[in-house]
């Protein structure tokens, strides 16, 4: 039933093979107007079609999930991994030791299909996509996590979720400093440097085995990262200042 509400609809490519119908005189003109009004509400039907698919291929596999409102509406209902490869699938694992409830979303189909199989809610879809975004329940979400492993489609995800959603929560993956100065231009509240973190942990144990002075070394280690970080966040304000 999901597959078929996403299927539903026309598309640009009927409206081209009804024009070239129409020139052709194979289509009344009275008829070319009615066909186009069908593709074009069918394609306005799209995201509604589309939210409802979701739902049902959720409920269908036992794991609708349920929002109790407490009052406290500062709690995010739902939480969205947009990335599910080796970073997203370790998020993942960690929130679900806290049995933490998300949705995951990757555009490599094996990877939906492995996960699925192992009961995990990861969906197939581009969330380059606002119409894949919606689908995915991201407006109703507090929190969205990128793990996206390729940084220009990272940067593309962020910057549609910041224009779609734009008080939207949005955490991100950057590798170096250029691509987090990047990241948070484009919308993400918090940057993780994959690259950096990797960095400050070889030094880290490191320290510990030549080192002595546990204390000194964490005041390094936090200056470094602390500096780094407001070299991001000085990136951002260049950027803002340019535009």
């Amino acid at each position: 039933m999901a597959v078929s509400l996403l299927l539903a609809q026309s598309g640009e490519f009927a409206l081209i093979i009804f024009a070239m119908a129409f020139e052709g005189s194979l289509l009344d003109k009275e008829l070319f107007q009615q066909l186009l009004l069908v593709v074009i509400l069918s394609m306005l039907a799209t995201p509604p079609l589309a939210s409802l698919a979701y739902r049902l291929a959720v409920s269908s596999k036992g794991r609708a999930k349920e929002v109790v409102d407490t009052g406290d509406h500062s709690s995010p209902r739902e939480l969205v991994i947009i990335g599910f490869g080796r970073v997203g699938r370790q998020v993942g694992e960690i929130l679900e030791s806290r049995e933490v409830a998300y949705v995951a979303v990757d555009i490599d189909a094996q990877i939906v299909k492995q996960e699925r199989n192992l009961g995990r809610s990861v969906f197939y879809g581009d969330a380059r996509r606002p119409d894949v975004l919606r689908s995915l329940g991201v407006g109703e979400a507090g929190l969205v996590i990128v793990t996206v492993d390729d940084f220009i489609a990272a940067e593309q995800v962020v910057s549609s979720l910041s224009r779609t959603f734009p008080d939207l929560d949005i955490l991100a993956r950057g590798h170096n400093l250029e691509n987090c100065q990047s990241l948070r231009a484009q919308g993400a509240g918090l940057v993780v440097s994959e690259n950096i973190e990797a960095s400050i942990a070889l030094a880290q144990a490191a320290l510990m085995k030549v080192q002595q002075g546990d204390e000194e070394n964490e005041k390094v280690i936090e200056q470094f990262r602390s500096d780094y970080y407001a070299a991001t966040e000085a990136g951002l304000h260049q950027e803002v200042t340019r535009l």
